[in-house]
């Protein structure tokens, strides 16, 4: 496993492979190549493995946790870390970007909630299901979804408080994913 943070733009071939001549092997062979990167960013290390990551919806910004018991954001044009958040006591689980690119919410012990560009913090979503394993975003960037110790919970970001729980999840479940209209959660 690498410690390093990378970021690739990938491109793909313009042609369909319907296009590629019959009998024009080597026409046929780019029009099916896969995506190549194009351009590879590699950042500081952790010094550790990097274990979650979330991407801002423009992928300009990726914000990582790792072995340092921080989170940071990363500008994916520059390599610069653009802010760095402590405060969590323990090891930090999963990490979320809003779509909107202005929070993030970390989860440890704790469900943390920062500024993304100041690494402030702006405050704890209390929660009895701990470790959070996971954790995701709604398009609005005002609701978010966690898992952990077998339950779903449902958040309303500005309020601070949880709307709904769902349970029955594996009590090991360590991953979400959300449709873009919020209608589906899969954990």
């Amino acid at each position: 496993w690498s410690s390093d943070v990378c970021s690739s733009d990938l491109q793909r071939d313009q042609r369909q492979p319907h296009e590629a001549v019959k009998g024009d092997v080597a026409a046929k062979r780019k029009a099916t190549k896969k995506p190549q990167a194009t351009d590879e960013r590699r950042f500081a290390s952790y010094g550790a493995a990097v274990t979650d990551f979330s991407l801002s919806a423009d992928g300009r910004f990726l914000a990582t946790i790792g072995g340092e018991r921080e989170c940071r954001v990363w500008n994916l044009k520059t390599g610069e870390t653009t802010a760095r958040f402590t405060g969590h006591g323990g090891a930090i689980h999963a990490i979320a970007i809003s779509p909107n690119g202005d929070q993030v919410i970390s989860s440890a012990e704790t469900l943390m909630l920062w500024n993304a560009a100041t690494g402030e913090s702006i405050g704890e979503l209390s929660t009895n299901r701990r470790p959070v394993r996971a954790v995701r975003f709604h398009q609005d960037s005002q609701r978010a979804a966690t898992v952990g110790a077998g339950a779903i919970e449902i958040w309303d970001i500005g309020a601070r408080k949880q709307t709904h729980t769902i349970s029955g999840a594996h009590p090991m479940c360590g991953a979400l994913a959300l449709t873009d209209d919020g209608q589906t959660l899969v954990a």
